[in-house]
């Protein structure tokens, strides 16, 4: 799945909820998630990648040009904080800083 990610330039949203994903191979999405240009919405939700995983996740998210959301909810292993710097800046605020022209 890695080997794809990073392969394509087409990929924007790819959904591996409730797929038994544990740490070690959420790091690796996160190694990809990094370097995919096209990648805007990862679901990882039901899946169980714990806290270290999700920091991974973030520091990817944190060095691409590209805004992306992971989504990771019903992961009990992972701080409410990490999830809520998973999910991205939310719609509302993208919305607000449209109408005030920023």
């Amino acid at each position: 799945v890695a080997a794809v990610i990073s392969g394509s330039h087409s990929l924007s949203h790819l959904d591996v909820s409730s797929n038994r994903i544990q740490s070690e191979a959420a790091v690796i999405l996160a190694d990809v998630l990094g370097v995919s240009d096209s990648l805007t919405h990862l679901d990882l939700s039901g899946n169980s990648i714990g806290d270290e995983a999700a920091s991974r996740l973030v520091e990817a998210m944190e060095r691409r040009a590209e805004r992306c959301t992971v989504n990771v909810e019903n992961d009990s292993d992972i701080s409410a904080e990490l999830k809520e710097k998973l999910r991205g800046p939310s719609e509302a605020v993208s919305a607000s800083e449209s109408d005030n022209g920023l």
